[in-house]
This record gives C-alpha cells, sequence and structure tokens, in this order.
C-alpha cells in the first residue's frame, strides 16, 4: 500500500506542477498532457481510496 501511496501523491505533484505551467490547462479543461497526468492522478486516488477501504 505503501507504493499506491508514494504513486499517487507523485501524480498528484506531477499534476499540480503541470498545471501552474500550462498555459493550455484550465479549470474547465485541459490539454493533451493534462488529460493525461490528471487520468493517472485519478486513476491512483481512487486505487489508493479503494484500498483503504478493504
Amino acid at each position: 500500500m505503501r507504493d499506491l501511496y508514494k504513486r499517487y501523491t507523485r501524480a498528484a505533484a506531477d499534476l499540480r506542477s503541470h498545471d501552474t505551467g500550462c498555459s493550455a490547462c484550465t479549470a474547465n479543461a485541459r490539454g493533451t498532457e493534462g488529460a493525461r497526468l490528471f487520468e493517472s492522478f485519478a486513476r491512483l486516488q481512487d486505487a489508493y481510496n479503494n484500498r483503504k477501504r478493504t
């Protein structure tokens, strides 16, 4: 579970870092790279939260 947590928090940090420097990403829409990072973050967040419940 620690490995999953590390991957989840790293994905969140990568997304935040991208969002601060990307002019294509907004609160309502994401560019190609931002969409990929968000999808990765969301997938890992779901996996982490689901694992915590079991």
